[in-house]
């Protein structure tokens, strides 16, 4: 868990420096080795002074992010890696799309994809944006080099619903929030993963697994949104995995903490966070078992 605190941490430096990333799986952390050696230690002696920083909440953002690995008093575990679909985010000026789909904003309420029962998942309809910036900006020296991937993009078992449950062949605005959530399947993949030692797989485990990584990226968010809806069938399926991952306290604890914040943003129609905010959250989850 050490380690995916790490791997947070530095997607929040990364968003801090104006950019969300688009693909959080288990093979985009690595763990470190204890003996890891380091050219730099960024994280001890900043190389951006916080007056520098002209927004107000990625000013706040970053000097909150600070004091958190100053707290930690120790060098990484974990580190977050490939940046191949990292994007510029927009900020928090408000945008305009033109697409159908796009973070918050405009996107269809999950409640108008899903129906989950006799009560219907209510889906945010506004707040900040911090998503990838909308195609008809200016292009950055980089961007200008490689075009950028305006749909939904990531690896099938840790995609947020949002992004799952988007439109096919729409343009897609990504934020921050659906990579935080990405972090939240990544705990949850391990504990449907794990086969402890001298076990084998069980059928449970196996079609949580056929589940995950659907093609049909309509039913693989329908699945996620019914696990998150309901906090007993998530504790149900951890105890049919039969391992010591979904039987660890830690596992259980951090996915129901997790799980209560990414549905009050969903139901709430304006979740009104800051960056600060929602990283603090998070942070606060991880920080509780991995310390």
């Amino acid at each position: 868990m050490g380690a995916v605190l790490d791997a947070v941490l530095g997607y929040w430096r990364i968003f801090n420096l104006g950019y969300i990333h688009r693909d959080i799986s288990d093979g985009n952390i690595m763990i470190l080795q204890p003996d890891q050696a380091f050219i730099r230690r960024e994280w001890k002696e900043p190389v951006t002074e916080l007056s520098d920083i002209e927004d107000e909440d990625i000013r706040d953002s970053e000097q909150k992010l600070r004091e958190v690995v100053a707290s930690l008093n120790r060098d990484p575990i974990g580190m977050l890696l490939d940046f191949n679909l990292c994007v510029e985010h927009s900020g928090k000026e408000p945008v305009e799309s033109k697409s159908e789909i796009e973070f918050h904003g405009s996107r269809k309420r999950m409640s108008g994809i899903f129906d989950v029962g006799s009560r219907k998942r209510q889906r945010p309809n506004i707040t900040k944006c911090y998503a990838y910036r909308e195609s008809s900006e200016p292009l950055s020296d980089c961007e200008a080099e490689a075009p950028v991937i305006e749909y939904r993009t990531g690896t099938i078992p840790f995609m947020a619903t949002g992004v799952l449950g988007s439109t096919f062949s729409k343009p897609y605005r990504h934020s921050y929030l659906d990579d935080l959530e990405s972090f939240f399947w990544l705990i949850y993949t391990g504990a449907v993963y794990h086969v402890d030692r001298g076990q084998d797989s069980n059928i449970y485990q196996r079609r949580e697994f056929e589940f995950l990584i659907n093609p049909d990226m309509t039913t693989a968010a329908k699945h996620k949104v019914q696990l998150v809806d309901r906090i007993d069938r998530m504790l149900s399926s951890l105890d049919r995995y039969d391992n010591s991952w979904a039987k660890s306290h830690t596992f259980r604890h951090v996915l129901s903490e997790l799980r209560d914040f990414f549905r009050d943003v969903w139901n709430k129609e304006d979740p009104g966070m800051t960056p600060v905010e929602a990283f603090t959250r998070v942070t606060d989850i991880l920080l509780d078992v991995a310390q």
